[in-house]
């Protein structure tokens, strides 16, 4: 256990093992192959940071665990610890930040968990098809559950509940969707260390320094910033949609664009990119894998930014675009409907343009639309003045989970 303090004075307890943890990857190989003991990891953590609670005399007054990898600590605090006055009259708030991984183990494995394998019948807060599944764990054992959009907390009732609609169903007085924050002191456009120039209002020639200086790292020629640009950084999974976006490009830059693509992920999704960079090199170019500082500069650079994600729960990318004036091109899903609001030519008001389908052909006119107003200097200014008048720290979501955590602790 190491212990470290914050600069404002947040003490931190660390947990670690050199067996479970100290190893390539952190939920699974570098190759994507979840690790073999991968439950008997979640159970070391999850127990050892209830055994913390005891030998330290913590007695929270509430305890906040975060997806499946932290569900475990629920039914330790319930039961296992059951006895420990400190560790049971601490409530309990559950957050979902992405149902699509549920933790799902053979019930065989309900003793390597710590319980009786009784515990799995039918019906128990532990079973799930015969299975065990640590999300569900989660929410059954906690006070409060939280998950991080509004529209997402709507959506995992019905379509994205994947399996677990109608246990979220049976919990909505005790279910709220608060938007993730972003760190504005990393992604800010007026101290960013890793961006070409600095500005902070829309106008500023710093953007456009920051444009050509992008352009020009990707192979592009010169004179080429006086195109419209499209920024795209995320990982490169079915869930982002980008191998549909790939498939409406060739429209976008047939109407002058120029489309830069950062991330990895599906080798067949990066073999896609890869293949529209060789076939379109003047409009189009890709780099595969991880880098932080070109993330910064896709983000300055570009005039939008594209996230065409099937489902996403609450997203952080569309967010910085919005602070660097970048306007985001979105799906209508999750926390891109939250924090992005469509641009109107008459009133013009709003912060960017969204599409209500994951196909090319919608795709390919939500970004027809949008370098439609970059055609026209005034409209696209005021576009990106809204876009950088929002604020998207975390003083708003901080205040909505202290609210949590005192009705988590009213009825605990």
């Amino acid at each position: 256990v190491w212990e470290a303090t914050t600069d404002d004075g947040v003490r931190c307890l660390l947990l670690g093992d050199g067996h479970f943890y100290g190893r390539l990857g952190v939920y699974n190989s570098p190759d994507g192959v979840p690790f073999e003991d991968e439950l008997e990891r979640l159970v070391f953590f999850c127990k050892g940071a209830v055994e913390l609670m005891k030998c330290l005399d913590l007695n929270p007054d509430v305890v906040h665990l975060n997806d499946f990898h932290t569900a475990l600590i629920a039914p330790y605090m319930r039961d296992l610890y059951g006895h420990e006055e400190g560790i049971a009259k601490a409530s309990i708030v559950f957050s979902i930040h992405n149902l699509g991984y549920q933790g799902i183990f053979p019930s065989v494995q309900m003793q390597t968990i710590g319980f009786a394998p009784e515990r799995h019948r039918s019906g128990s807060r532990f079973e799930y098809h015969g299975q065990i599944n640590l999300m569900k764990v989660g929410i059954e054992f906690s006070d409060q559950i939280t998950t991080v959009s509004p529209t997402y907390a709507q959506e995992i009732q019905g379509d994205l509940g994947v399996g677990l609609e109608g246990l979220l169903r049976s919990r909505v007085d005790d279910l709220t969707g608060i938007l993730n924050g972003i760190d504005e002191v990393v992604w800010n456009p007026a101290t960013d260390e890793f961006i070409a120039a600095h500005y902070s209002a829309a106008g500023d020639t710093g953007k456009q320094q920051c444009k050509v200086s992008l352009l020009r790292s990707m192979g592009f020629e010169e004179g080429a910033a006086d195109r419209p640009v499209v920024g795209v950084v995320s990982r490169l999974v079915a869930q982002k949609g980008i191998d549909v976006a790939l498939d409406s490009l060739d429209a976008v830059m047939d109407q002058g664009a120029i489309v830069v693509l950062l991330g990895s992920g599906s080798p067949d999704i990066e073999g896609l990119a890869i293949d529209l960079a060789a076939r379109r090199p003047a409009d189009f170019a890709c780099r595969i894998g991880f880098d932080n500082a070109l993330a910064h500069q896709i983000t300055a650079g570009a005039d939008f930014f594209l996230m065409p994600s099937h489902y996403e729960p609450c997203g952080l990318n569309q967010m910085y675009a919005l602070r660097y004036g970048t306007i985001p091109v979105v799906h209508r899903t999750g926390g891109l409907a939250d924090t992005v609001t469509s641009w109107n030519w008459d009133s013009r008001r709003g912060t960017g343009f969204l599409f209500d389908d994951v196909e090319p052909s919608s795709i390919s006119s939500a970004l027809c639309l949008a370098i439609g107003a970059y055609t026209d200097a005034s409209q696209f200014q005021q576009l990106q003045e809204n876009a950088m008048a929002t604020s998207w720290g975390w003083d708003r979501s901080a205040a909505a989970y202290l609210e949590v955590y005192r009705d988590a602790a009213h009825r605990g």
